[in-house]
C-alpha cells in the first residue's frame, strides 16, 4: 500500500482528523476533498504549516469534489486510486441540533438520534454509487450514523467497509476506570463490547434507566473482572468532559487508529460500528486484508447481531426491512410529526435525498 488517504468531507470531524493524520508516518499523502474550496484550502495550508513546525514533512493536496455529482466525483476518486477513503460528509452537523429551540429538542430527544437518519444517509449512499462508477476497490470508513446508515445500504449492496467512533469511543473510559478501580495500568486492561451507536446517552450519563441490549467483558490476562470492576455500572459512570464539537478530537482518535490498523499488515485488535455493513457495533480484527469481527468467548456472531438489531429501536429504528427501508418506532415518527409536521413512519434509501432537502426545509423554518 502507498499510505494514500482521501478525506471526504471537511467538517469539524475531518479537520481534527486531519490533524492527527499528518503525525502518522505510515499516512504519506493526504487528499483532501470538499466543496467548499477557499476555506478548505486555508485550513490544509494551516495544518501544513504547524506540522513543518514540528519537523514533520505531510504531503497534503486539496481537490474539489461535490458528491451531488456522482460521475464527476467517481473520475476523482479513480484519478486518485487512494488506499482508503475517510468521509465524514452529512447534510447535517450532529452538533446542530444544539442551536434547534429549546422545546423541540425536548420533543426529539427521548425518540433517539436516528430522527435525524434522513439527513445523513444521502450522501454516504451517492459516495457509494460514485464508487461504485469507479470501480474502486480500496476501503472505505464512514462517519454519518454508521451502526444504522451502512446496515441499510448493505441491503442494497453499497455497503462501506466500515463505520468509525461509537462502539470504539466506550472503550477508553471502560478501560480508565477499570484500570482505577484495580489500581492497575491501562495497558493490562482488555475489553471486549457489543453495543450499538443507541447506548450513547447512557455512556454520557444522560440517561440512566432502560438502556439498549449490550455485552461487556473486561479482562486482565486470562482473569474475567467484569464483575469485581463493576464494569457495566463504570460505563455509565460520570466522567467530567466537555461535551460538544471537542469531543471531536476523541472520534478523530479512534479514526485514525483504524485508518492505520488498514495500513498495517499485522492484524490490530479493536472497536468498530458497522464492520461491513452489520448493524451496530463489535470488536474487530483489522488490517489491509480486511476487517471482520472478532471472537468473543460465550458469544456467537449471530447473537452479537441480535444485540445490535434488538439496539435499534433505542435509536428511533424498529427495523430495517430486507429491501433497505428503515421503519421508523412509533415515538420517533409522532415526534418528528409534532416537532416538523414531518410525516415519516418510514425511509427507503432511494427516497433519502427528497426526504432529506423536506426536513432540511422544515427545520429552516424553525430556526
Amino acid at each position: 500500500m502507498s499510505g494514500k488517504i482521501m478525506l471526504i468531507g471537511f467538517g469539524g470531524l475531518a479537520k481534527a482528523a486531519l490533524q492527527i493524520m499528518v503525525t502518522k508516518p505510515e499516512i504519506k499523502k493526504i487528499v483532501v476533498a470538499s466543496r467548499d474550496t477557499q476555506n478548505s484550502k486555508a485550513f490544509c495550508n494551516l495544518i501544513d504549516a504547524g506540522a513543518l513546525a514540528q519537523g514533520l514533512n505531510p504531503e497534503i493536496e486539496f481537490t474539489p469534489l461535490d458528491l451531488n455529482n456522482s460521475e464527476q466525483a467517481a473520475e476523482i476518486i479513480s484519478r486518485e486510486n487512494p488506499d482508503l477513503i475517510f468521509s465524514t460528509a452529512t447534510m447535517m452537523s450532529p452538533w446542530f441540533t444544539g442551536k434547534l429551540p429549546l422545546e423541540i429538542n425536548m420533543t426529539l430527544y427521548p425518540a433517539g438520534f436516528g430522527v435525524w437518519l434522513p439527513m445523513h444517509l444521502p450522501l454516504t449512499m451517492k459516495l457509494m454509487q460514485a464508487l461504485q462508477l469507479a470501480d474502486y476497490q480500496g476501503f472505505t470508513l464512514t462517519a454519518p450514523f454508521p451502526d444504522i446508515v451502512n446496515c441499510m445500504l448493505s441491503k442494497i449492496n453499497l455497503a462501506p467497509t466500515s463505520g468509525i467512533g461509537n462502539v470504539d469511543l466506550y472503550i477508553p473510559k471502560i478501560r480508565r476506570l477499570s484500570a482505577d478501580a484495580l489500581g492497575i495500568s491501562t495497558n493490562e486492561i482488555h475489553v471486549q463490547m457489543v453495543a450499538h451507536h443507541a447506548l450513547m446517552p447512557y455512556f454520557m450519563g444522560l440517561a440512566n434507566d432502560n438502556a439498549p441490549p449490550f455485552h461487556l467483558s473486561v479482562m486482565v490476562g486470562n482473569e474475567d473482572v467484569t464483575e469485581k470492576t463493576n464494569a457495566r455500572k463504570l460505563l455509565s459512570t460520570n466522567l467530567p468532559v466537555i461535551v460538544g464539537p471537542e469531543t471531536n478530537y476523541v472520534t478523530a482518535g479512534s479514526s485514525i487508529r483504524l485508518i492505520q490498523a488498514f495500513l498495517s499488515e499485522e492484524e490490530v485488535h479493536m472497536h468498530a460500528p458497522a464492520p461491513n455493513g452489520l448493524p451496530g457495533g463489535y470488536p474487530v480484527t483489522v488490517s489491509r486484508h480486511g476487517i471482520k469481527p472478532s471472537l468473543i468467548e460465550g458469544l456467537t456472531l449471530e447473537e452479537a447481531i441480535q444485540i445490535n438489531e434488538d439496539s435499534h429501536p433505542f435509536d428511533s429504528i424498529q427495523f430495517i426491512k430486507p429491501d433497505g427501508t428503515a421503519v421508523f418506532t412509533e415515538s420517533a415518527a409522532e415526534a418528528l410529526q409534532t416537532a416538523f409536521n414531518f410525516n415519516c413512519k418510514q425511509l427507503h434509501p432511494d427516497d433519502a435525498e427528497s426526504r432529506a432537502e423536506e426536513l432540511l426545509s422544515k427545520v429552516q423554518e424553525c430556526m
